[in-house]
């Protein structure tokens, strides 16, 4: 995970969309390439619980996306390629996946 963190951005940080709203920015993140590996880094900003959705691209077909060291996977689907998961305050989750698999 050490490469992911260090690796440039992809793109800029932006905000994930929250389900019934939020303050304070909600839930930022970030996504990174490291050789075939997509990683995308998120952070829930909020002293409160979150439901966010982070929209993903490039997917052939739907997939799971591994959630690194927490022995868990979520689901993106093609029709709406986005990962859904639920953030404790000011939890993070680091996602990756492999374009192709």
């Amino acid at each position: 995970m050490a490469l992911a963190i260090s690796a440039p951005l992809a793109a800029e940080p932006q905000s994930a969309a929250l389900t019934g709203g939020g303050e304070g920015g909600g839930v930022i993140f970030c996504t990174k390439t490291v050789g075939a590996d997509n990683y995308v880094i998120a952070v829930n900003t909020l002293g409160e619980k979150a439901k966010a959705t982070i929209p993903v691209g490039g997917f052939g077909k739907s997939q799971n996306v591994e959630v690194v060291e927490e022995n868990r996977q979520v689901r993106v689907d093609t029709d709406h390629p986005a990962i859904a998961d639920d953030f404790a305050p000011y939890q993070e989750h680091v996602y990756r996946w492999t374009m192709g698999r």
